[in-house]
C-alpha cells in the first residue's frame, strides 16, 4: 500500500468529509469508486457529509428497529403503559407524528382544532411545570396543568388507558399516507411490518417483558430505490466488489483486523485451544483480504481513510495492517505521520464547521450610556464580559427542561427564603442555636410542601435535608454572633448608589449593627460548598457604598468608615459554614476603580474577550463549539469586538 493513498483525518466528521469531497469531484461521465465502511460508528458522519454535497448513502447493514423513528414511538408507547414515566411521556408527545395525531383530535377554543401555536405553548409550559414540580410520573403533573395542556394530559392518557397498541397505532397513522418512491416511507412500511409481527407474536402471551425484549431484539434491513444513492460495502464485503477503485473509510485498529478483547467467557487463549475463531485468524484473514484487494488493482486505486480521535477525545490507532510489507524508513514515516494527531484536540473538525451554525450575535451600539445597573451585573462583567453580554440578551439562569432536582440557585432560593423570613421575625435577636435552627428548618419544610406537596421527589427530599442541616449549623455560629454584640437590623433591604450618569441598585442580604463598637456591617449570604481561595468580587464593597450614600434613619450614621462587610457562608459541612472575616471601608476606593472601568467597558459595547477561567460555562457551555467562544460566535461580531479593545 502506498504512502500516499493512506489520509489520516483529526476526526471521524472531518474523514467523513475528505471523503465526500473524494466522490464529489469525480466528474460526470466517471464511474464513483465503490466505498467500503470498516467502522460501522462512520454511517452518520458519512450520511451528513454526503448530504451536503446533495448526494445520498444508502446504509445495507440491518438497522435497530428501535432506532428507527416508528421503533422509537412503540418503545416509548409500551413503555407509558408499563410505567406512566413523565420522561416517557415528555418525549412520546413531542414526536412529530403525535403532534399531528394531537392536533387532528383535540379541540381547542371555538371548538376548533389545536394548531401549531397552540401545542408550542402547550409544550413550553410543560418544560416550565417540569422544572418546578420534578415529576417522577404522569401522576405528579398532569393535575397541576391547565388550559390545552390538561387537555394533551386527559387525551393521551384516555387513549392508553382504552386501547392497546395496535389500536393506537391505528389512530396514530389513520389517514398517513405512504409513497412507496420516498425511502424513509419505504422504511417506515419495513419497521411497520416487523412491529406488527411482534404485537402479533406476544398477543396470545400478553407478556410486557418478553414484548420489549423482541422489540429491543428485532432489526430490519432496507434495499434502496433504483435512484441515484451510494450503496456502501462493509469489510467483509470487498472481496466481492468489482469496482476497479475503491475507498476505505474508518480503517481503525480493532475494526481492521477486527479483534475481541476481555470476553467473559470465553478469552482470546481458550479460543484458541478450542479451535474457535481467534484474534489471530482473524488478522490473517484481514491481511489476505486486504493484500488481495490492492493488488488486484492498479496503484492508487484503492485509497485508505482513518481517524485518530474518537468522540471522547481519546486517541484511536490506525490499522496494524497499514505498517505490513513496509521496511525500517518508510515504518518511521508512516508512524511520525499516522500518529500526528493529539488527544482531545479536533480543532481541524471544529475550525471548518458552517457559519450558520455559529452564533448569530448583534452587534451592539458604539456608545449606549448606562442608566442603571446592579451589584451582580458589574460583578459578572469584571469576571467575564463575554458572560456577561450573555446574560444580559439570553437570561442569568439555565433552564433545564429535562432537570431530575433542583438546580444550585433554585437550592440557595430555598435557604436564603428561610433566612429571610428568620431575619423579620422575633427570633433575629436570639442567642438559642436549637430555636433559630427549628424555625428555619420548618420554613424550609413549609417552602418544599407549597411546591411540591406530597409527591415529592426522593433526591428534592434528600436536597431539602441537606439545606435544613446547613442551617442548623448556621443556627449555631448565628447564636455566638449575637451574643458578641451583632445584632440584625435589616433584611432584603434596597438600597442605591450613583456612579456619575449611573444608577447601581440592590438589594442586600442582611445589615448587622454592633452598638459597642458603633460599627454596621454589610451581609451577603452564599450557598458555596467550600469558601473559595480568591475572591476579587465588588459586591460586598458595592453594597457599603450604598449604605454610606443612605440618608434614612436609622442608617444616616452609617458612614464608609464605620461599615464592614462580609460573607456568610452557608456551606456543606460544620468547618465551612462561617461568617468571613469582616472587610473595612479601606478597600472601597479600589473598588470603585474597578467599578467605573466596568460601567466604562459596558458603555462602549466591550464584551471580549471571554474569561481565561470561562465562567460562562455555567450557563452557556452548550451552545460553543468544543466549549470554544471564538469558534462559536459569528466572525463579524468577535471583528467589531477587538476592533473597540483599547490597543496600547
Amino acid at each position: 500500500m502506498r504512502f500516499e493513498d493512506i489520509i489520516p483525518s483529526a476526526t471521524a466528521a472531518d474523514e467523513a468529509r475528505k471523503i465526500a469531497d473524494y466522490f464529489a469531484a469525480v466528474k460526470p461521465n466517471e464511474a464513483l469508486p465503490a466505498l467500503c465502511v470498516a467502522d460501522p460508528t462512520m454511517f452518520p458522519d458519512l450520511v451528513s457529509a454526503f448530504e451536503a454535497k446533495g448526494m445520498r448513502l444508502h446504509n445495507p447493514a440491518t438497522v435497530r428497529l428501535v432506532t428507527s423513528s416508528l421503533g422509537r414511538l412503540v418503545a416509548q408507547m409500551a413503555d407509558l403503559r408499563r410505567t406512566r414515566s413523565y420522561d416517557v411521556f415528555s418525549s412520546f408527545i413531542r414526536g412529530g407524528d403525535v403532534r399531528r395525531w394531537l392536533k387532528a383530535n383535540i379541540l381547542g377554543k371555538g371548538g376548533l382544532p389545536i394548531d401549531d401555536a397552540a401545542l408550542v405553548q402547550a409544550f413550553e409550559d410543560l418544560d416550565h411545570r417540569q422544572a418546578e414540580l420534578l415529576p417522577e410520573t404522569v401522576d405528579d403533573i398532569s393535575s397541576k396543568t391547565t388550559g390545552t395542556l390538561r387537555m394533551i394530559f386527559e387525551f393521551v392518557l384516555k387513549e392508553i388507558r382504552k386501547k392497546d397498541l395496535r389500536g393506537m397505532l391505528r389512530s396514530i397513522f389513520s389517514g398517513f399516507i405512504l409513497d412507496e418512491r420516498d425511502e424513509s416511507a419505504r422504511e417506515f412500511a419495513a419497521a411497520a411490518k416487523l412491529v406488527c409481527k411482534i404485537i402479533d407474536d406476544c398477543e396470545a402471551y400478553g407478556n410486557d417483558e418478553l414484548f420489549a425484549q423482541l422489540l429491543d431484539e428485532a432489526v430490519y434491513s432496507l434495499e434502496p430505490d433504483e435512484g441515484d444513492a451510494i450503496v456502501a460495502d462493509g469489510w467483509m464485503e470487498l472481496p466481492f466488489v468489482e469496482a476497479d477503485e475503491i475507498i476505505i473509510a474508518g480503517f481503525q485498529e480493532g475494526c481492521v483486523p477486527e479483534s475481541t478483547v476481555g470476553h467473559a467467557y470465553l478469552p482470546d487463549s481458550l479460543r484458541t485451544k478450542l479451535g474457535l475463531t481467534d484474534n489471530a485468524s482473524r488478522y490473517r484473514r484481514d491481511l489476505a483480504i486486504f493484500r488481495s484487494v490492492v493488488s488486484a488493482r492498479a496503484p492508487g486505486a484503492v485509497k485508505v481513510f482513518f481517524h485518530s480521535i474518537d468522540a471522547n477525545g481519546d486517541v484511536l490507532k490506525p490499522s496494524r495492517l497499514l505498517f505490513e510489507d513496509t521496511d525500517d524508513s518508510e515504518l518511521r514515516r508512516r508512524a511520525l505521520a499516522f500518529y500526528a494527531s493529539k488527544a482531545g484536540t479536533a480543532e481541524e473538525c471544529l475550525a471548518s464547521l458552517p457559519d450558520a451554525w455559529r452564533l448569530n450575535l448583534e452587534i451592539p451600539p458604539q456608545y449606549e450610556e448606562l442608566q442603571f445597573s446592579s451589584p451582580s451585573s458589574i460583578d459578572r462583567y469584571l469576571c467575564c464580559p463575554f458572560n456577561y453580554y450573555l446574560t444580559k440578551k439570553f437570561g442569568d439562569k439555565p433552564f433545564d427542561d429535562r432537570a431530575e432536582e433542583l438546580q444550585s440557585w433554585e437550592y440557595g432560593n430555598f435557604a436564603h427564603d428561610a433566612l429571610e423570613k428568620w431575619g423579620m421575625s422575633d427570633l433575629k435577636d436570639s442567642t438559642d442555636a436549637a430555636e433559630i435552627a427549628d424555625f428555619l428548618t420548618h420554613q424550609v419544610d413549609l417552602a418544599l410542601g407549597e411546591r411540591f406537596g406530597t409527591s415529592m421527589p426522593v433526591i428534592v427530599s434528600m436536597q431539602g435535608e441537606s439545606i435544613k442541616r446547613r442551617l442548623r449549623n448556621f443556627a449555631e455560629i448565628q447564636a455566638k454572633r449575637r451574643l458578641d454584640g451583632w445584632q440584625v437590623v435589616a433584611t432584603e433591604m434596597k438600597l442605591h448608589v450613583k456612579y456619575g450618569h449611573t444608577t447601581v441598585k440592590g438589594r442586600c442580604d442582611r445589615i448587622d449593627y454592633n452598638a459597642a463598637r458603633s460599627v454596621w456591617c454589610v451581609i451577603d449570604y452564599k450557598t458555596w460548598d467550600t469558601l473559595p481561595e480568591k475572591n476579587d468580587s465588588v459586591q460586598l464593597p458595592l453594597y457599603c457604598a450604598m449604605l454610606d450614600a443612605l440618608p434614612d434613619a436609622p442608617f444616616a450614621d452609617a458612614h464608609r468608615d464605620h461599615i464592614e462587610s462580609c460573607y456568610c457562608i452557608i456551606g456543606k459541612d460544620r468547618e465551612n459554614v462561617l461568617f468571613t472575616a469582616h472587610t473595612t471601608g479601606d478597600a472601597l476606593p479600589e473598588a470603585e476603580k474597578r467599578i467605573a472601568s466596568a460601567i466604562d467597558g459596558i458603555e462602549k459595547g466591550i464584551f471580549w474577550p471571554p474569561a481565561p477561567d470561562a465562567r460562562w460555562q455555567y450557563a452557556y457551555k452548550d451552545w460553543m463549539f468544543g466549549f470554544r467562544p471564538e469558534l462559536s460566535v459569528c466572525e463579524a461580531w468577535i471583528k467589531d469586538q477587538e476592533a473597540r479593545l483599547p490597543h496600547e
